[in-house]
């Protein structure tokens, strides 16, 4: 159903209100992306240092059992 100005319920807030809440809420979504963002970008930064960790582990592990022999 199309909602045209004559079948808007006659309590609906006036326009301005409605732009404004609406524009609040796109701003939050636009610091919560933001957010999100730079926090996976972080959580990435981290894995990549775990897994280069635990590489530079095995190596290590692998050199020590060749100089053992």
């Amino acid at each position: 159903m199309v909602a045209t100005g004559k079948t808007l319920p006659k309590d609906l807030p006036p326009y301005i209100n409605r732009v404004l809440a609406l524009q609040a809420v796109a701003g939050n979504r636009s610091i919560e992306k933001t957010l999100m963002n730079v926090l996976h970008g972080q959580v990435r930064e981290l894995v990549k240092k775990a897994k280069w960790t635990t590489l530079m582990v095995i190596i290590r592990k692998r050199q020590n059992t060749c100089n053992a022999m």
